[in-house]
């Protein structure tokens, strides 16, 4: 069988682009930062509120989230901790 996927926050990634986001809990818009899918790398994690965009979907990552790609290319979103 594969190996298990690993997943390790090693790195931080920042966006310049934005974009207004309806949060339908809080019933509020919100600013998002907007990341390319293709540029992260294996390590790579960010904060929500946030919009991860491909070719065919865009993934949100909700307030209070945190997404990381793992080794293998999973996105993993985790609810942060308080």
């Amino acid at each position: 069988g594969l190996p298990a996927e690993k997943f390790g926050k090693v790195r931080r990634v920042e966006s310049d682009e934005t974009a207004t986001l309806f949060d339908p809990v809080a019933a509020t818009s919100l600013e998002a930062a907007c990341y390319q899918r293709v540029a992260l790398s294996p390590g790579d994690y960010l904060p929500g509120p946030a919009l991860i965009r491909e070719e065919q979907t865009t993934i949100v990552v909700a307030a209070g989230y945190t997404a990381c790609l793992g080794d293998q290319g999973s996105l993993v979103l985790e609810r942060e901790r308080k």
